[in-house]
């Protein structure tokens, strides 16, 4: 399952900017009641939380919201009370929002130029989004008992416009490297990083655009995949069983050793568990191993998944969520998500599942 919930599948992008300064958003929004806080939100992408950027205070339909931004940001304003959001591009400038209290979502901003680029984006981005969303509706419209053979043609067309649409982002992000757009769109459309990809879109990128928080972020999630290549030495892990014992990583290492992060609410974790059953039974008396790290946050609900699902091997949690330091030691963003490491703890193969993983785990206990 995703961890992030992706704000928008259109973009924002950071054109010829004030340095220094500050930002002035001057707000009119019809309908907007007397006494209402308004807050300029951005995602803390160090911290996986949103900060409050700035916040006012609604009177005749008016606010003025400032401050000061080391480089442009993705930002959603957001009105108590209100159902909706507005995603705008904010850079040190006068900034002008007008529109109603019903329709958030679409407020006319104007004196930024890296707003502007977000618009064109947007255009970019509509015949896919639309298409997407086209099959969405006909999936919905199946009910409760699809046909099986219409929902899998579904599927297929979802997934290939999603590819041709990660591949138009990734071609925007290389041809335009002055702009932020393409690092915010590889942001809102990707969970994992490959460096032979990414890491060549990314050094193509000005140093302004290197210093705005989605391009950090992107440097930041290579620099884990780096830690985590083919090769590298898997980090350590050590947490309580469902018995309330500590165990750790290298207690457990066999010749082949498989660290699975999952949890009892993750329904494709569930449907993959049969497999990586079958695996272990086949292959645990020549030496294959299982760590399943749980994301789990209610220990009732995780030893009872364990039982029901007949995982018999070691498992750890500290019942974090998604805030679980092991999980951000792996880079993971979405489960199931496993790591194949040999008898030396060296990673050699990731995020297999089915018969791949059966495969690879018959190969390299034949090599032992």
């Amino acid at each position: 399952m995703n961890k992030f919930i992706i704000i928008t599948a259109a973009a924002l992008a950071f054109a010829a900017c004030n340095k220094g300064g500050e930002y002035k958003i001057s707000g009119d929004i019809k309908g907007l009641p007397d006494n209402k806080n308004v807050y300029l939100i951005a995602k803390n992408f160090e911290a996986q939380k949103f900060d409050t950027l700035s916040k006012a205070v609604s009177k005749d339909g008016k606010f003025t919201l400032t401050g000061s931004l080391a480089a442009p940001d993705f930002c959603a304003l957001v009105v108590e009370g209100a159902q909706s959001a507005s995603e705008i591009m904010v850079e040190n400038a006068d900034i002008t929002i007008k529109g109603n209290m019903d329709s958030l979502f679409k407020l006319d901003v104007t004196g930024s130029k890296s707003h502007e680029e977000f618009k064109k984006a947007e255009a970019i981005l509509k015949k896919s989004t639309d298409k997407l969303q086209e099959i969405q509706q006909k999936a919905m419209a199946m009910g409760q008992q699809p046909d099986e053979h219409q929902m899998q043609a579904l599927q297929i067309e979802y997934m290939a416009i999603q590819n041709q649409m990660q591949n138009d982002i990734r071609t925007y992000a290389k041809n335009n490297p002055s702009s932020a757009v393409g690092p915010v769109l590889l942001v809102n459309t990707n969970q994992e990083y490959d460096p032979t990809v990414f890491k060549p879109i990314y050094d193509n990128f000005t140093n302004e655009v290197k210093a705005t928080p989605t391009a950090k972020y992107i440097k930041f999630k290579l620099d884990k995949q780096d830690a985590l290549a083919i090769g590298k030495k898997a980090p350590e892990l050590k947490a309580l069983t469902p018995e309330g014992k500590e165990l750790s990583l290298s207690q457990v290492k066999g010749k082949v050793t498989m660290i699975d992060f999952w949890a009892s609410w993750c329904q494709p974790c569930r449907q993959e568990n049969p497999n990586v059953v079958k695996v272990y039974e086949k292959y645990h008396a020549k030496g294959f191993n299982i760590l399943s790290v749980s994301l789990d946050k209610e220990a009732e609900a995780w030893k009872k998944a364990i039982a029901d699902d007949k995982l018999n091997w070691n498992h750890i949690s500290d019942l974090k969520f998604w805030s679980s330091p092991m999980a951000k030691e792996y880079n993971v963003e979405s489960i199931p998500y496993s790591i194949l490491i040999d008898q030396n703890g060296a990673i050699v193969a990731k995020n297999l599942r089915g018969e791949e993983l059966e495969k690879k785990v018959a190969e390299l206990m034949a090599k032992n």
